[in-house]
């Protein structure tokens, strides 16, 4: 997508959400003078520090300076990336623009399929609501106690018997190769396309941001079919390894407990959330990957694993309990009845039920423990050694040695055996190589990445007056012109700021122009702080005694001479180590800049006069 296409577009998302009515949705928002306050969402207070000036559209928080324009607070809100906090807001706004960066071919292809399902979703409802042969699917829902709202909510269907959707599709002119790409329709053998669900309980699945991207379909009581559940196949929009069941309706509740719940389907999810459990989710068909781990790690600190109680069920946990601590989660593992699923167990003793069986989670470790203890009970030197070995396994997993030192203390005492014993035989396990990896492999995650709050934004750790001038030019946009003509890009040592300053020049004095969407082209989080930042405070610079100009001429005197001094300090090192030479070679240099600096301490018109001649040589950068 071109460059000026998807600025536009951030630019209309910008334009169509006013940030005091995003946050105001967010959080409770009351008037003070010129700005907004409320309690701060990003940390615990009981005075409000958090600040949103609608004259800017930004916001500060004083408190813990989480700091931003709209797309800042709902990347910083929802934990989720630019483009995902790009999309969600122009969802809110009712908007449809090109967000795809990348190839607008496959771009236009991935809104047709989302346009696609999100027209199947209300088939299938439709279906389920009025066709006569829905009418088992019906009862069975009201005998599993989720007909009316329950449907509703989670836009359940029924997919009929025989080809409706292919009819469907040839009344409204949906092509069958749209279709297959969908995943919707599959080709028999003999060539011929047909519905892929047919005659089953229709179960939507949805991105974190509420778009239908599949659909996981359920047998009916009495249905012989061996597959109980067909979900759509790998698609442009969706990836099982990435996807996670009812996560758009879950994530807030995970990001105020820091806590998930990961359950093994659909109606067990359905029902938990039903039941106040909001944050639980489960995989789709799939086991449980590191991808999985990786969303969650974004909203949760714990997740509590809460499967099946038989053999397959506890390999599940004990699989996924890999996957999660290999990614720095903290794992807990609640143990089910026999014969029992969270849905049963909510339908019978309600939310105190689950509640106490939650209370009793144990960490991964001591489950692990536990299940080897059982399986190698014979109190036999071979047993004992099998349980310490997958326990010293699983304890390498952890991300850090300050977690690995901890959870081998813990072991120790489960095992009944010496802090410094399993210490060694963890040492001696690592010395010969035998550090696994989670059973479900993938890339290796980006350690790099950090979230908005833990970006740099203290504007003292950048040069002052490279920070002044380009506060300057954002509160004083008519500045811009006398600063570009005596400041070069290559004048500001800090980088950040020179990214910034450069984004400014694009268009330098242009009032309706927003840094913001700038900078979000370019993908640049650091410059983006930064800038918000800058915006939020308050111009203390200009004043009756001194106008914007009158600053923008000290701040351009006060780089240029930070800058001279560095290069005198440079040429008199270098004259230093020229023992050979007696240093004579760089006399005229030092001379040249000592002679800048006195220029620029003195009257303006004689320091313009320098930085015309000088503003882009080589020697005085």
């Amino acid at each position: 997508m071109p460059r000026e296409d998807f600025k536009t577009s951030i630019e209309q998302i910008r334009s169509h959400n006013d940030i005091v009515d995003v946050i105001g949705s967010y959080v409770k928002l009351k008037r003070g003078g010129s700005a907004y306050k409320g309690l701060c969402p990003f940390h615990k207070e009981k005075t409000p520090s958090f600040t949103v000036n609608p004259a800017r559209q930004a916001f500060h928080c004083f408190g813990c300076d989480a700091k931003g324009d709209v797309f800042s607070f709902i990347m910083q809100y929802e934990n989720t990336d630019f483009m995902q906090a790009a999309r969600m807001l122009a969802q809110r706004a009712g908007l449809s623009v090109e967000l795809q960066a990348g190839d607008h071919r496959s771009s236009g292809e991935k809104e047709a399929l989302r346009t696609l399902h999100l027209k199947t979703t209300e088939l299938y409802h439709k279906c389920l609501l009025t066709a006569p042969e829905a009418e088992k699917a019906r009862a069975y829902l009201a005998d599993r106690k989720l007909d009316g709202a329950a449907t509703e909510t989670f836009g359940i269907g029924y997919a009929p018997p025989g080809n409706r959707l292919l009819k469907w599709a040839g009344q409204f002119g949906v092509s069958l190769e749209a279709l297959e790409k969908a995943g919707l329709v599959a080709k028999s053998e003999d060539g011929e396309y047909y519905d892929r669900f047919r005659d089953r309980l229709m179960f939507p699945i949805r991105d974190e941001i509420g778009q239908v991207i599949g659909f996981s379909g359920r047998v009916l009581p009495g249905d012989d079919r061996n597959a109980k559940y067909v979900n759509s196949p790998e698609t442009l929009i969706f990836r099982k390894s990435r996807i996670l069941y009812a996560m758009d309706r879950a994530k807030k509740r995970m990001l105020d407990e820091r806590t998930a719940i990961l359950c093994e389907g659909q109606i067990d999810v359905i029902r938990c959330q039903l039941e106040g459990f909001e944050h639980a989710v489960a995989a789709q068909g799939t086991a449980v990957t590191d991808e999985h781990a990786r969303i969650l790690k974004r909203f949760a600190d714990t997740v509590i694993l809460l499967l099946d109680a038989d053999t397959a069920g506890r390999k599940a946990a004990l699989r996924s309990s890999e996957v999660m601590l290999a990614e720095g989660l903290d794992i807990l593992v609640a143990a089910l009845p026999e014969g029992e699923d969270p849905d049963s167990i909510l339908l019978r003793d309600g939310r105190q039920g689950l509640e106490a069986i939650l209370g009793q989670a144990v960490p991964g470790l001591e489950f692990l423990i536990r299940t080897q203890q059982e399986d190698n009970n014979d109190g036999s030197q071979a047993a004992k050694l099998r349980t310490s070995s997958a326990v010293l396994d699983y304890i390498a997993l952890a991300p850090s040695a300050v977690l690995q030192e901890e959870m081998i203390s813990r072991a120790a005492a489960l095992l009944q055996t010496s802090v410094e014993a399993l210490t060694e035989d963890f040492r001696r396990k690592q010395q010969r190589g035998a550090r696994p990896t989670p059973l479900s492999t993938g890339p290796e995650p980006s350690r790099t990445r950090r979230t908005m709050l833990d970006a740099p934004g203290d504007t003292t750790s950048y040069p002052r007056d490279e920070t002044e001038i380009l506060k300057l030019l954002l509160h004083h946009p008519g500045c811009c012109d006398v600063v570009a003509e005596y400041l070069s890009p290559n004048n500001l040592v800090h980088p950040v700021c020179r990214r910034v300053y450069e984004a400014l020049m694009r268009n330098p004095g242009d009032e309706e122009w927003n840094i913001m969407t700038e900078l979000a082209v370019d993908d640049d989080e650091e410059a983006r702080l930064l800038a918000a930042d800058l915006m939020m405070k308050p111009d203390m610079i200009t004043g009756k005694e001194r106008t914007p100009e009158h600053a923008a001429r000290d701040f351009l005197k006060s780089i240029h001479i930070r800058n001279l001094h560095r290069k005198l300090s440079d040429l008199n090192q270098a004259r230093q180590e020229d023992e050979a030479g007696g240093g004579l070679g760089f006399e005229q240099d030092i001379q040249d800049v000592l002679m800048g600096i006195k220029i620029l301490q003195g009257p303006w018109e004689r320091a313009r006069m320098w930085l015309e001649f000088n503003v882009d040589h080589e020697a005085f950068r």
